[in-house]
């Protein structure tokens, strides 16, 4: 008895166990395509991801940058047109503190700098823009130009990005 039940188990008239040859292909394709839709997933998402962090960083560079600017425009006292060896201008601006200090914004050869002076000494800081191809110019505007303004502009396809950052000479004490 176990014989006879053991053979009508085991094997069917006309039927094969397994899998064909064209199964385990559309199989292997169909896995083949889902690995490279998830690939293409997660290398848009690190790009966008690299993106993202380096527009953050440049963002915390400009904030930075205009707190700066917007702190030593408000200790200003003046904004001369020339001093020492220095003029004003679209690449350059001198600031005349209180105590007889200067600090001077120089755009010069891709670098923004700035340089604070008391007497003869003289500290100089580089500043970061967060972009290499970022460009700097100083405005003047206002009444009496006491409105002073830190443009940055960045070459882009659909034309100049532009950041201001403005600050009333002597901050709100005028």
């Amino acid at each position: 008895m176990t014989l006879r039940g053991r053979a009508r188990t085991c094997s069917i008239p006309g039927r094969r166990s397994g899998f064909t040859l064209i199964e385990m292909l559309v199989v292997m394709g169909g896995l083949s395509v889902f690995m490279l839709l998830l690939t293409v997933t997660l290398l848009g998402a690190f790009r966008t991801e690299q993106l993202a962090s380096r527009v953050s960083q440049r963002l915390l560079l400009q904030n930075q940058l205009a707190d700066q600017f917007r702190e030593d425009i408000a200790r200003a006292v003046a904004a001369p047109e020339k001093w020492d060896k220095w003029s004003a201008g679209a690449a350059c601006l001198i600031l005349r503190l209180s105590d007889d200090k200067h600090v001077l914004y120089r755009w010069d050869a891709g670098q923004l700098r700035r340089s604070e002076f008391a007497g003869s000494a003289e500290s100089i800081q580089p500043l970061s823009l967060g972009n290499s191809r970022t460009a700097v110019e100083f405005v003047r505007s206002g009444s009496d130009n006491l409105v002073l303004t830190l443009r940055l502009s960045e070459p882009q396809s659909e034309g100049p990005k532009q950041v201001d950052i403005s600050a009333a000479l002597g901050g709100d004490l005028r």
